[in-house]
């Protein structure tokens, strides 16, 4: 995992059609943040600097689904106040904060693919972010890698249930100068396929958006991070007429050696060899449907950050359609593969 020099990164069925606005805009975030939204301040593995997928990113969407055909907008704002992590999870002495924003756009379009509704999209993340350390203070603010969602197909397969299939790209863009502690960008790019599963039924939003992230070298400091599988869990009801609540989960699991050189980075401040990571987080997730928008608020909590960094996150973020060519209508939402 990049310490900080190297690394520290670190429902359901609807019962009116004004539900289907809410549901339309989780879609949109499922689609856009599933795609990976904000802006990597994360605590996520043994990545150099931060990692690409941001844990917690698309907690609360139903990420098996897209929303009918459209342009869909989204806007999300974090904090996240994390503590390095070792080998074994102890402290580093190393603390990050980071404050990601993310602008997204997402066009469903008309197409059906093998059957699946297609949709593509671009979000740009931005950041401030610091790190503290014994003998380094150093914050830092500006773009991140884009985040270009350049194809993600979606099946209904009916009586609630939905997969999807996608790959996003961050190419190699924004600033990065060497020998600073800090960098809003990462200075190589990276392929993320996913996969997202749903139940979206009688209230009910169960979700899973698997992920992988392959990175390539950056090559200014000959320093590889290792390929990880992520995960976003969601488990939501519909309390009230227009409140979701529920539990989010992250875990994160990298699996192949970090790389210096093309060698298996030694151990060092606390670090195992190869400085693979694993991570876990939980907390409630909330939102309201206020008719033109959604509000989706949610916290997470590190249970477990080993070759990392953990604390806690806070999440805020609104979707909203921003022209539709089809209204969706109850029928699309409760019943899966009906197009």
């Amino acid at each position: 995992m990049a310490r900080f020099e190297q690394r520290l990164k670190n429902g359901g069925s609807l019962m009116d059609h004004k539900l289907v606005i809410s549901r339309a805009a989780r879609f949109v975030s499922a689609a856009l943040m599933g795609f990976s939204i904000f802006g990597h301040a994360s605590p996520a593995h043994a990545v150099e600097d931060v990692t690409p997928f941001i844990p917690g990113g698309t907690i609360g969407a139903p990420v098996g689904l897209l929303p009918p055909p459209g342009v869909y907008g989204m806007i999300g704002v974090g904090r996240f106040d994390f503590k390095g992590r070792g080998d074994t999870g102890r402290d580093t002495g190393a603390r990050i904060e980071n404050y990601p924003i993310g602008l997204g756009v997402l066009w469903v379009t008309d197409l059906r693919i093998l059957g699946a509704s297609y949709g593509i999209g671009v979000v740009q993340p931005v950041r401030y972010h610091t790190i503290t350390t014994p003998t380094v203070s150093a914050d830092q603010f500006g773009i991140v890698n884009t985040i270009l969602n350049v194809g993600t197909l979606s099946w209904r397969l009916g009586n609630g249930f939905a997969v999807s299939a996608g790959l996003n790209i961050y190419p190699n863009v924004g600033k990065y100068t060497l020998g600073r502690p800090i960098n809003p960008a990462r200075n190589y790019a990276t392929f993320e396929p996913r996969l997202g599963l749903s139940y979206v039924k009688d209230g009910w939003n169960l979700s899973s958006n698997i992920v992988f992230n392959v990175n390539e070298e950056n090559e200014t400091r000959r320093f590889q991070s290792g390929t990880l599988v992520a995960t976003d869990l969601t488990a939501t009801r519909r309390i009230f007429d227009k409140l979701d609540f529920g539990l989010g989960s992250t875990i994160i699991y990298q699996f192949t050696d970090d790389l210096r050189a093309g060698e298996p980075t030694p151990a060092a401040g606390g670090r195992g060899r190869g400085g693979r990571a694993r991570f876990v987080s939980l907390g409630p997730v909330v939102s309201y449907d206020f008719g033109a928008f959604l509000l989706s608020v949610y916290y997470q909590r590190a249970v477990l950050a080993e070759n990392t960094a953990g604390g806690h996150q806070i999440w805020s973020r609104i979707n909203f359609p921003i022209y539709s060519t089809r209204p969706a209508t109850q029928p699309e939402l409760e019943s899966a593969g009906r197009r």
